[in-house]
């Protein structure tokens, strides 16, 4: 399959002495991930900070990926699966993939990813277009961020549509149980967060997924650093204005966070840029009951 001009001339200025490449000569992650350098972070962030946020989001799949342990034969769907970033290398391992999301310009643009093993097609993550028990695994990213509250519904329709001994696997960011460093940022973020309310921490999400039906629920924690380079990264990180992304200040609103306190959160770190900034992440694995 022939990439892109502009994807190709990418491929060229950052792999020199590569002058044409196929789709047979790189895995479906490498594929994936310079075409959505090129076609979509680059023209909104610029080369470097591109490749960083490519960096992060690779780690997320890698640890996602091995954690959902996909086999050969198995059927996979990828909700809320946005560009594509877990469905075309879930494909590659297990043959074929499908990825739905319900932001038609973002699967129209995800479809031109050059690289093969997975479809891409419009539907919303409550309201799957497939019958009963028809996936051996589901998995996403982000899929409760983006849609806080409708995430009792988006695993009561990922119970549905697993068979019985099906694998869940999915990863969110967890902003309850950062611990910023900075003296300045404590105080406010001991307003923002509240254990006992909603599911992005760790006792939450394992609730939720119990009381969707699922059984051996494994939830882990894994804490990384977000570089906040300017003002601008600090409202991509907590306004999501890259299509796609998942806000954190929606996720605090929906767990009950008064606006003012978010708000005066952001100011906060806006006027302290640029800063380092711990967004945790929950790995978190599931079984359907037989």
């Amino acid at each position: 399959m022939a990439y892109s001009t502009r994807y190709t001339a990418y491929v060229q200025g950052t792999l020199p002495g590569i002058a044409v490449l196929s789709s047979q000569a790189m895995r479906a992650a490498e594929i994936f991930e310079r075409w959505y350098v090129a076609s979509i972070l680059e023209p909104a962030l610029g080369r470097g900070r591109a490749r960083r946020r490519m960096a992060e989001l690779a780690e997320i799949r890698d640890r996602l990926l091995a954690e959902a342990t996909i086999a050969p034969t198995a059927d996979v769907l990828d909700v809320s699966c946005a560009y594509g970033l877990l469905t075309y290398p879930a494909g590659e391992e297990a043959g074929h993939a499908i990825g739905v999301d319900q932001e038609p310009a973002v699967v129209t643009a995800g479809r031109q990813v050059p690289a093969v093993g997975a479809s891409l097609g419009i539907a919303a993550p409550t309201h799957l277009p497939f019958p009963d028990a028809r996936f051996d695994v589901v998995l996403w990213r982000g899929a409760l961020g983006r849609s806080p509250s409708s995430a009792g519904s988006i695993l009561a329709e990922a119970t549905r549509v697993l068979r019985p001994e099906g694998r869940l696997a999915f990863a969110e960011p967890v902003p309850m149980e950062a611990r910023p460093e900075d003296p300045a940022l404590r105080d406010l973020w001991s307003l923002l967060r509240d254990p006992s309310t909603g599911i992005f921490h760790r006792d939450g999400l394992s609730d939720a997924v119990e009381r969707a039906g699922f059984d051996r629920v494994r939830v882990q924690i894994e804490r990384r650093r977000a570089a906040i380079e300017d003002e601008r990264a600090v409202h991509e990180i907590f306004d999501g204005i890259l299509p796609a992304s998942i806000p954190l200040a929606g996720i605090w609103s929906h767990a009950g966070v008064a606006d003012a306190i978010i708000r005066a959160f952001v100011d906060t770190l806006v006027a302290r840029v640029p800063a380092t900034l711990e967004v945790p992440e929950a790995y978190v694995t599931a079984e359907k009951p037989r």
